[in-house]
């Protein structure tokens, strides 16, 4: 079983890898596909099964690369709110990529 911070630290690099896609997407037709796309659609898939509040947020937080403060303005929320409900999200993917085996 994943930890939270595992977790977390799965995130940043997601986070990090879309943030770069296009540069990603050209050295993986030179290089190769990095493992952290495979990580990256093992997430995804997880995400599928969310309700539609986590999906909109790990879309905006961690596909989108936008920061909890900005997320928070453009829903009219305060950050810490924002806060609380990723970590709800993190708490979603441990439990559900430990029962799907993914991850």
């Amino acid at each position: 079983m994943k930890t939270m911070a595992q977790i977390r630290a799965d995130l940043k690099a997601i986070r990090y890898f879309y943030s770069q896609k296009k540069v990603f997407d050209e050295a993986g037709a030179v290089v190769g596909v990095h493992q952290v796309a495979d990580l990256a659609q093992r997430y995804n898939k997880v995400m599928l099964t969310a309700s539609p509040w986590l999906f909109d947020l790990y879309i905006g937080l961690y596909v989108q690369n936008r920061s909890q403060q900005s997320f928070a303005d453009e829903r009219n929320f305060v950050p810490g709110y924002i806060q609380r409900e990723n970590d709800k999200l993190v708490r979603f993917l441990q439990k559900n990529l430990q029962e799907g085996g993914e991850a």
